[in-house]
């Protein structure tokens, strides 16, 4: 439930239960504005408890996984397993309604007892849904949407190629008057994820710390 989710308990008992004792966790974001991507790696596992943690107290309140064209094959050498997909795709469910779509790939390894040892999920696009009706209320109470007295009164004056003008003027208005806030930014996830993930990567060497992070 939502309830569970807000807890850092709830984490610590899902990594201990799905994760190894040197699990480690490599997230790729991807950089929609000069589509580049960068690679954070997390361990050991309080961390990984509180990279979930911070999502789900940071506006996410739904994860759900989506695995395509994957394979499975067994590691001789630990006694484990892999899985490789090249189409996986994450859907967040965010607190104000909105929905984030990720894609990419996935890399998995399991240790002889089922536990994961690395999961890597390597996001190579992301885009962010709006509900419809979301979309039209936000443009109904918009100021911009409304009509000013001048072009009121200058529609009423002149003729019909200067109606046109002001009404084509008004239209290029709404969508940026539309759009919604948005809690997720450039690299595809929370300000509060995206600043874990930068300071829990840069401090790694310095072993099982718990780091602050506002949410």
């Amino acid at each position: 439930t939502t309830k569970q989710a807000n807890r850092l308990e709830y984490w610590t008992n899902f990594v201990e239960k799905f994760f190894s004792h040197t699990g480690v966790i490599r997230q790729q974001l991807y950089y929609a504005s000069d589509q580049s991507t960068k690679t954070f790696e997390l361990s050991p596992t309080p961390t990984l408890a509180r990279y979930y943690w911070t999502h789900f107290n940071s506006g996410v309140s739904n994860i759900q996984m989506i695995l395509e064209q994957f394979r499975e094959s067994d590691l001789p050498q630990t006694g484990g397993q892999s899985l490789v997909s090249s189409k996986t795709s994450f859907v967040y469910w965010l607190a104000n309604g909105h929905q984030l779509v990720t894609s990419g790939g996935l890399r998995v390894q399991f240790d002889q007892f089922g536990k994961i040892d690395v999961l890597e999920i390597l996001t190579q696009h992301h885009e962010e849904y709006v509900p419809r009706a979301q979309l039209l209320r936000t443009a109904t109470e918009s100021p911009e949407m409304k009509h000013s007295p001048n072009q009121s009164k200058a529609s009423s004056k002149k003729g019909a190629q200067q109606r046109q003008k002001a009404a084509q003027a008004a239209q290029e208005q709404v969508p940026v008057a539309a759009v919604p806030h948005s809690i997720i930014n450039d690299q595809g996830v929370t300000p509060s994820v995206q600043q874990f993930l930068e300071v829990s990567s840069s401090n790694k060497a310095f072993g099982p710390h718990a780091y602050l992070v506002d949410v």
